[in-house]
């Protein structure tokens, strides 16, 4: 009787919190497809005593400010004294001050003072008071997350074997031996002897959880007890936290984050002085959100608002009467922000009129009758904790029914008078009654078709969550808050061996429409979800693969298809013989990274190369770097000079021919057509910005 179209407001929020990460793998993918060539690779800088990244060199430093590398150098090497490394920090500072206030030179003072802040945190928690934690506040916390493991894994079909597996009778049990400690660690780590299947369930969430907990117990059980020992393993504890962290930005690999992530939480189990020095400045250089969201209210009302006007037959019982007749609906949805602090709150809303013409038979009366009813349904919506949380439905309406005849099957016979003043007593005092009915009808009709289209997109985002939470990839804090105009999420997603986000080198706001910031982190935890470790992949393939790996993660189905015609080509008979089947050979760690600065997403690939007739060619890192701009035309694509990484130069040169052959400059759209319900207006969200810099990506849409 009444038709809704408030399924757009799931379809559009979850585009906006999605939208980001699809890009990412379009960027990725579109260096598939094409022609391009390359040039040959410099030598690379010799690697610094702690890893410096490319745009840390000498010369660049000196183009800045030349008071920056001498104390850099320095800092970045721990052969120096402790007292010469503190004095460089402390002179380095007010120049990166100065920096900071130039706007040409701003985000590059942004980068050093973070990558500098991290060194003087670490310099500083080397010397923080040693209050030790005991054992037994590990073994504690083992004890009782191999019970919760325990009853997760009874729970699901063949689990016992499982707990008998991963040796977990003796982890809940006081007194846990180190060699049981270190038994269950070599069964919960993931290696290349196991299956997929093996893989994927070691790599739990809850299983890795416990992992880091006995790793933390581990070390501290077997760590000296003296001073002098124990600064020396918090001295190796921080060098492998600092060292992994920059190596992070230097070339993103899952070692050097796993070594980072495993010297916080030992630092952190350990050292609890040292953590307190360190956490503000990993949370602001490597551990912050690394998913930024902004909504306006005029964006989600225009996605989600619809209006209908629709007529059609009344026939019906009710009250014991057959009730036939003719009604005109009109309906409106629409969306609201409510202020929250703690969470971000959404009220979607559907409300309208209908009039009625009705005719009631009930022998012996029949009733003529106009109703004028006004009614509205609500569902409050609330960003913030593990699912996204639906309230529930507010139903309203004001009833207006109205007499305007009625006849009986006596009017002018004999007592037709009694009759009618009879009927007419009755008619009246049912009409409460009527009222309640009608009330009672509308509701029916109303809320079970709103709940199903307002809670169905928001469940399947919660079912994407609970699939990414169960691969362990999914965001373990989640920050949101509302306004009446507008709300923002910030979340966090690194898993058990990666990183998180920096503070952003721009802030977003929403404005007239949305803004969503994504860290290469997010990325590379994703797409080191894949499941292309490992594997030989036929290049025309690639795509496909990427896209049922996602869909598996996310639970929908992805296309990443652009139908993007092959550039035309000008290549020699023999450079044509690039063209032969080919297959990527997949490292087995780390396949498929990207890094985001200066205008660029950088897709490094570590692959090697097989095609028939020719000599396989050994796995290498491949950086092919994408300039990304936003024109009038929509999106534009550009690859850039292709890098091979520590090959020779014939290794290197046929790579980049190999690669330099499928990739081809793009031009993707900068409009986003969302589907809606079958009659409903189109909408369209069109990308107003685009930056890429110093690990972030930022798009803006309206």
């Amino acid at each position: 009787m009444i038709r809704m179209n408030s399924e757009a407001s799931g379809r559009g929020l979850g585009l906006l919190l999605t939208v980001g990460m699809l890009s990412c793998c379009l960027l990725t993918t579109a260096a598939f497809v094409g022609d391009l060539h390359a040039s040959v690779d410099e030598t690379e800088q010799a690697a610094a005593p702690l890893p410096r990244p490319r745009d840390m060199s000498a010369d660049s430093l000196d183009e800045i400010d030349k008071r920056l590398q001498p104390e850099i150098a320095v800092l970045w090497d721990p052969a120096q004294p402790t007292d010469a490394r503190k004095a460089a920090y402390e002179a380095v500072k007010p120049v990166i001050a100065e920096l900071l206030e130039n706007a040409d030179h701003r985000l590059t003072a942004q980068k050093l003072h973070r990558r500098v802040s991290l060194i003087g945190g670490v310099l500083g928690a080397a010397e923080a008071k040693l209050d030790v934690i005991r054992p037994s506040t590990f073994q504690e916390s083992v004890r009782e997350s191999a019970r919760e493991l325990d009853r997760n894994l009874r729970r699901i079909r063949n689990g016992s074997l499982w707990v008998r597996y991963l040796e977990l009778p003796p982890l809940q049990r006081e007194g846990t031996s180190v060699e049981q400690l270190q038994a269950f660690r070599d069964l919960a780590s993931v290696t290349d002897e196991m299956d997929e299947a093996q893989r994927e369930f070691v790599s739990r969430a809850d299983i890795q959880e416990l992992n880091k907990l006995v790793e933390a117990a581990i070390s501290e059980m077997t760590r000296p007890l003296d001073d002098s020992a124990l600064r020396e393993e918090l001295s190796v504890q921080l060098d492998r936290l600092v060292r992994g962290v920059l190596q992070d930005e230097v070339l993103p690999v899952s070692t050097s984050t796993a070594e980072a992530r495993s010297a916080w939480r030992i630092i952190r189990a350990q050292f609890p002085s040292a953590a307190d020095v360190l956490r503000p400045i990993l949370n602001d250089s490597c551990l912050g959100h690394n998913v930024h969201v902004a909504v306006s209210e005029s964006l989600v009302s225009r996605l989600i608002a619809a209006s209908r006007e629709e007529s059609g037959k009344i026939s019906e019982r009710a009250m014991g009467a057959t009730i036939t007749g003719d009604q005109q609906t009109s309906v409106t949805v629409d969306a609201e922000f409510l202020p929250s602090d703690d969470s971000a709150r959404l009220n979607i809303f559907l409300q309208g009129k209908t009039h009625t013409e009705t005719v009631a038979r009930k022998s012996p009366a029949t009733v003529f009758s106009e109703g004028d009813h006004s009614f509205r349904v609500s569902r409050e919506v609330v960003f913030g904790g593990p699912q996204i949380e639906l309230g529930r439905t507010q139903f309203s309406a004001d009833i207006n029914n109205r007499v305007t005849n009625f006849r009986t099957d006596y009017d002018g016979r004999l007592f037709g008078r009694m009759v009618r003043r009879e009927a007419g007593r009755r008619i009246s005092g049912s009409q409460s009654e009527t009222d309640a009915e009608t009330r009672k009808q509308l509701q029916a009709d109303l809320v079970p078709r709103f709940e199903n289209e307002v809670g169905g997109p928001f469940n399947e985002l919660n079912a994407v969550l609970e699939s990414l939470r169960g691969r362990g990839l999914g965001p373990d804090q989640i920050d949101a808050r509302s306004t009446d105009s507008g709300m923002s999420l910030s979340l966090r997603s690194i898993g058990t061996d990666y990183l998180g986000g920096s503070v952003p080198p721009t802030a977003i706001s929403a404005g007239e429409g949305a803004s969503v910031q994504l860290h290469q982190s997010m990325f590379n935890l994703l797409l080191g979800g894949l499941g292309l470790q490992g594997r030989v992949v036929d290049q025309n393939e690639l795509t496909g693969e990427i896209e049922k790996a996602l869909g598996e993660m996310l639970g929908r189905e992805i296309s990443l298809n652009r139908n993007a015609a092959p550039a035309a080509s000008n290549e020699s008979d023999e450079d044509a013989a690039d063209e032969r089947q080919t297959f990527f050979v997949f490292s087995e760690t780390d396949p498929l990274r990207v890094q985001f600065a200066d205008g660029e997403v950088s897709v490094l690939i570590q692959t090697g190369i097989r095609q028939e007739g020719r000599e396989e060619l050994a796995v290498h890192t491949i950086v092919i770097p994408i300039e990304v701009k936003l024109t009038e035309a929509g999106i534009q694509l550009t690859p850039q000079r292709i890098r091979v990484l520590s090959a020779p130069i014939t290794v290197a040169n046929q790579l980049r021919k190999v690669i330099g052959s499928r990739i081809s400059e793009q031009q993707l759209s900068a409009t986003l057509d969302l589907n809606t319900a079958e009659g409903g207006e189109a909408k369209t969200l069109t990308v107003t910005d685009l930056q890429l810099a110093d690990g972030w990506l930022t798009i803006s849409v309206r």
